[in-house]
């Protein structure tokens, strides 16, 4: 008979319930999944293969018969953490959880403003929108794929409604794409990624007016936020004339369209002009599928007659 072997572990604080359980779930898509897990004052991402903390933000709950869930809650096509918190404070506020470990690199626990603990449901979300994408449903503590069925995928029988409790449940280590248990995963499109794409187009008005698109042409949401650059090429150099934001998320398809007029000493019918996507290296706000869209070629002025 096999034995069981401690891989590793990490103190956590429970001294109340001491019944939390924990989540798995691969957010990156690289076959190596993160273990989740709230104690009584943080919640924890860790490395599933040697417990390095990934990420830890403060926290305050009874841990009772409790368990981090793992869901596309917004329907962005990425995966969100969404985690419980009440107004137990265990001694959260106290050595050695309010100073930061060396040793993990947990931070320490901070409260929220102007309150004394945390309190309410909070989703949290990668800020570059490179977690993989999953199921937008989780039905209990107990959850597995095949227990709720999802008609965009093939845990139940053909014809399963969504939200619909099978009579009897495929075993997730039957289902090929499954063999998980526990963790939360999609059928398909686990790595689909939006695309933001950009094109411009000069109207021969009276001014001129520039009209920039932006369209996201991938398969899942594009958050909003995305910055465009307009410049005019003189002499070869790139002068830049402003910026656009985009205001709302752009579902597959869908585009957002900014007019500027140009004023006399920012162009001419003559000029020629670009327009570029403008994304921070240091502090990306999506990651897309391509980025070879993300600059329109020189751009004249269009004229009709």
């Amino acid at each position: 008979m096999g034995t069981l072997d401690v891989v590793w572990s990490l103190p956590t604080k429970d001294t109340s319930s001491r019944i939390t359980g924990s989540s798995v779930f691969d957010f990156e898509g690289d076959g190596r999944a993160e273990v989740i897990y709230s104690d009584e004052c943080f919640l924890w991402v860790l490395d599933g293969v040697d417990g390095t903390l990934r990420f830890a933000a403060p926290n305050t709950t009874f841990t009772a018969t409790e368990a981090i869930i793992v869901a596309d809650v917004d329907g962005d096509g990425h995966a969100e953490v969404v985690r419980v918190s009440n107004s137990a404070n265990w001694s959260c506020n106290a050595a050695p959880w309010i100073n930061p470990d060396p040793m993990t690199g947990r931070p320490g626990w901070t409260p929220p403003e102007n309150a004394g603990f945390y309190q309410g449901i909070t989703a949290f979300g990668d800020s570059a929108n490179s977690w993989v994408g999953t199921r937008s449903i989780w039905n209990q503590h107990a959850y597995f794929v095949s227990n709720i069925c999802d008609p965009r995928d093939s845990a139940c029988e053909p014809g399963s409604g969504y939200g619909e409790i099978p009579a009897q449940w495929n075993n997730n280590w039957d289902v090929s794409w499954l063999n998980n248990f526990r963790q939360n995963v999609q059928d398909s499109g686990l790595f689909d990624a939006p695309d933001a794409a950009v094109s411009l187009t000069v109207k021969c008005t009276d001014p001129l007016v520039a009209v920039v698109t932006v369209r996201n042409l991938g398969l899942v949401g594009l958050p909003a936020g995305v910055v465009a650059g307009l410049y005019r090429l003189d002499m070869g150099d790139e002068v830049e004339l402003t910026t656009v934001v985009t205001t709302q998320a752009l579902l597959p398809g869908q585009s957002e369209v900014f007019e500027y007029p140009l004023a006399m000493d920012e162009g001419m019918k003559d000029d020629l002009y670009k327009a570029r996507i403008l994304i921070d290296p240091d502090n990306p706000t999506f990651n897309e599928c391509k980025d070879d869209n993300n600059e329109t070629p020189e751009t004249d002025v269009y004229c009709v007659g």
